[in-house]
């Protein structure tokens, strides 16, 4: 049997926001559900058909729940090891807001770390817990240059565009994100125009959304809490304004109703992805 030690990891540290108001609020059924449905959530990246991710890459995943804390971790040594990661957050993040209306943010991390079925430590989540505390501060899940350095030394050019589908970078601060709202949005397109997701189910997913963050503005006093669902509005429209260049610059259309936050423009385009 090898030596137990460390080993270098791609770690995330999300912090689930607003969590002691619900655990409050929320009767032990509930509370327990999000503990039951955040792996459901990473699953639903490993049940997604596709041909580029194998069983033993995403068997490398450790997942940790402690209290209002995910720590996902990919060892360095899996193949897209940073990809996977910032996919798993994009979709644990997007539907713990879709279900649950819990905004998360946290930091992304490289270094040492152990994890071992409820044990987790290690340098790598030490410096991802700090990210998310000291410098993510909005719903955001946040990572430097330092950590895309590190992964864009170990692969290719390809596997480097495939990461920029699901981040974007924040060049004002310097600082690449984990894009959950944008990421839903062209998946739950993709698979509207592929049968497996209707039209009214995903108009129904994102109007949710953008009811809640405007109920979200319309009650809230608490100014750091309505800085959060600012933030949430400012990004989510921004999203959706990329989404719709991008449709119109390849003469395709996004094929459903999708509207900013605050916004009217409900019309649906004819055309649907070819």
């Amino acid at each position: 049997m090898g030596e137990i030690s460390y080993k270098n990891y791609y770690v995330a540290a999300i912090d689930i926001l607003g969590f002691s108001q619900y655990v409050r609020s929320n009767s032990f059924s509930y509370v327990k559900d999000i503990f039951t449905d955040i792996p459901r959530f990473t699953a639903l990246v490993i049940d997604n058909p596709n041909n580029d991710f194998t069983q033993e890459m995403l068997d490398s995943v450790t997942l940790n729940v402690i209290s209002d804390t995910i720590v996902i971790a990919v060892p360095e040594e899996t193949y897209r090891s940073l990809e996977i990661l910032v996919l798993i957050v994009d979709t644990v993040v997007f539907n713990l807001y879709r279900e649950y209306r819990l905004p998360c943010r946290g930091g992304i991390a490289y270094g040492e770390f152990y994890s071992d079925g409820n044990i987790a430590f290690g340098r790598a989540f030490v410096d991802a817990h700090e990210l998310e505390c000291l410098l993510a501060v909005t719903p955001r899940i946040i990572f430097p240059r330092s950590v895309y350095d590190t992964y864009a030394a170990s692969v290719g050019e390809k596997e480097l565009l495939y990461l920029s589908d699901i981040m974007i970078l924040e060049a004002d601060e310097e600082l690449f994100l984990a894009n959950y709202f944008g990421f839903a949005m062209i998946r739950c397109a993709c698979a509207v125009e592929l049968n497996r997701m209707s039209r009214e189910d995903a108009e129904s997913l994102f109007e949710t959304i953008c009811r809640e963050i405007e109920h979200e503005l319309c009650v809230r006093t608490d100014k750091r809490v309505r800085d959060k669902y600012i933030y949430l509005r400012d990004y989510y429209n921004a999203q959706l304004d990329i989404l719709r260049d991008e449709a119109e610059k390849s003469k395709i259309s996004i094929p459903f109703r999708i509207r900013k936050v605050f916004g009217r423009d409900r019309a649906r385009v004819n055309q649907t992805l070819q």
